[in-house]
């Protein structure tokens, strides 16, 4: 797998910092230490096909860290194949979530108040009561 590490801070694509994708665990000893490539590609395609900036809430986590996350067993974040990225508004979701299903996302997720996008495996779809 290609990877791209996030423990030192640095441009890793022309609108992403490797910081925005840290684990958010803030340990020490946490072992979430990269981002896949090919998933920053599709990353960044999304985000210029938008337009406007991503604001990453979530982005690489480590295990201890997920298992704190509702309803994320097996999660892409893990992997580094995943991010959520907060809404302005609730009606981005749906347009956001449309244009990352072209982009080739796997998984696409959409809440009021963020959007999770992953390269996994093709056509999961589902929503967030929050």
């Amino acid at each position: 797998m290609s990877e791209i590490t996030v423990k030192r801070d640095r441009v890793v694509s022309r609108s992403f910092r490797a910081s925005e994708f840290r684990c958010r665990c803030r340990r020490p000893d946490c072992d979430a230490v990269s981002i896949d490539k090919d998933f920053l590609v599709k990353l960044q395609a999304l985000r210029d096909a938008w337009g406007l900036p991503f604001i990453i809430t979530s982005g690489v986590r480590c295990a201890f860290w997920n298992t704190t996350i509702k309803g994320s067993t097996h999660s892409q974040h893990i992997s580094g194949k995943a991010a959520d990225i907060h809404l302005e508004t609730p009606e981005h979701g749906p347009k956001i979530a449309a244009l990352a299903e072209k982009i080739g996302m796997g998984g696409i997720g959409v809440g009021r108040v963020l959007i999770h996008v992953d390269s996994g495996p093709d056509g999961r779809r589902w929503t967030y009561d929050y």
